[in-house]
Parts: structure tokens; C-alpha cells; sequence
């Protein structure tokens, strides 16, 4: 995962968290509406971060699989590249 896309996911996170903060100290609610407010929030955030998580997963899964394709055609071409050297010189 690149540090950029963890900046900008923490950044996001932060917004969120700052945004909801400040709409409860200016809502004008009772405490037994922001408590239920303040859970349905926490359980959006938690799912949110569970969807975050899990795309980024899969992307690094993905990035993990293309780099050992990468690294298994790298590997065939140095292993050509020998095979040629040694018939160029006779071996």
C-alpha cells in the first residue's frame, strides 16, 4: 500500500471524525437523540473502515500477484540470457 493512499485515508478519516464532532456540539438535539445519533455514526464509521480495509487488501493482493508474475519473467529472461552467453562462447 503507497504512503499516499494512506495519507488520504487518514486525512479522510480525520475529516469524517472532525466533521461529525463538530455537527453534535452544534445540533441542537437532546442527549437521548445524539446518543443514538453518536451510534449510528460509530457503526457507519465501522463499516466504512471495514470496506477501506478490505479494498485495500484486495489491491495489495493484486500488486503481490503481479509483482511475483513480474519477478517470474525477469527470472526466465537473466536464465535466457545465461543459456545465450554460454552458447556464445562455446560452453
Amino acid at each position: 500500500m503507497s504512503t499516499i493512499t494512506e495519507s488520504r485515508v487518514s486525512y479522510l478519516v480525520m475529516g469524517l471524525g472532525i466533521g461529525g464532532l463538530l455537527g453534535i456540539f452544534f445540533a441542537p438535539k437532546s442527549g437521548k437523540d445524539t446518543r443514538k445519533y453518536l451510534v449510528k455514526k460509530a457503526e457507519e464509521g465501522k463499516k466504512y473502515a471495514q470496506h477501506t480495509v478490505r479494498d485495500l487488501s484486495e489491491r495489495a493482493e493484486e500488486l503481490v500477484e503481479r509483482g511475483k508474475k513480474v519477478a517470474a519473467r525477469q527470472k526466465e529472461t537473466i536464465f535466457e540470457a545465461i543459456d545465450a552467453g554460454r552458447h556464445a562462447i562455446g560452453g
